[in-house]
């Protein structure tokens, strides 16, 4: 965590477990920092508890462990120009469970999934409209 917040690189890569403080947690503190800095964790856990907990905190890669040899360099690429990165295994939960989420809720489309705000929008936007964020008003 010194490192990160002496050197702020693009990426951080960081294993859950660690002597002192645990990854998540680490990585909790240091996306609060710098939310722009690209968090991948390394990890030997593919559960799905570990993965979501990744994901809250903000975390914008995981890899295996077991694919990091062919996937670290991707993701770090991946996660440095803003965009996210999952090993395959870990892509195929995030599919799965979005499936069963869908399922469950008899939704056939994803669009069924949003909000009407957010169905506004979207069409604004495919409208090529700008949008613009509401003025808040404090009383």
């Amino acid at each position: 965590m010194q490192l990160a917040e002496r050197l702020a690189p693009n990426v951080v890569i960081m294993d859950i477990a660690m002597p002192n403080l645990n990854g998540m947690e680490a990585a909790s503190q240091i996306l609060r920092r710098d939310p722009k800095m690209g968090v991948i964790i390394l990890s030997m856990h593919e559960e799905e508890d570990y993965l979501m907990r990744a994901l809250a905190v903000g975390v914008r890669g995981y890899l295996l462990k077991e694919s990091a040899q062919t996937d670290l360099v991707p993701a770090v690429r991946m996660v440095a120009s803003g965009k996210t990165y999952f090993s395959p295994p870990v892509e195929q939960m995030l599919a799965d469970d979005f499936g069963r989420q869908m399922q469950q809720r008899g939704i056939s489309d994803s669009y069924d999934l949003l909000t009407e705000r957010e169905r506004e929008i979207l069409q604004l936007i495919a409208e090529g409209n700008r949008i613009k964020r509401p003025r808040r008003c404090w009383a």
